[in-house]
């Protein structure tokens, strides 16, 4: 069973991720699911973020759109606003 995490239009600021539990997906997971979040104008401050959320090199948002986790998942970033990054950069949403 795939599971997919869509984080739309979140700057993945340390104290809110923490608020609502992001900060510990990686670190329960069996095998992390594929996440795909927005970054609008590619902002490093949030790639940086993004990257130390899911335990990563803070450099990897930065170097690529697209980065594999070690446990099968992976991570996709996008730079266009929420709406176009669903209609051309992520996977169709289940159930449409």
């Amino acid at each position: 069973m795939r599971h997919e995490v869509y984080i739309l239009g979140y700057g993945f600021d340390p104290n809110n991720s923490r608020r609502i539990g992001l900060d510990k997906v990686h670190k329960r997971a069996v095998a992390m699911p594929t996440v795909m979040f927005t970054n609008y104008d590619d902002i490093n401050t949030v790639n940086k973020r993004a990257a130390n959320q899911f335990g990563l090199d803070q450099q990897a948002f930065i170097e690529s759109s697209l980065v594999n986790f070690d446990d099968h998942g992976y991570g996709e970033k996008s730079v266009r606003t929420v709406y176009e990054a669903l209609e051309k950069n992520f996977d169709a949403i289940e159930g449409e």
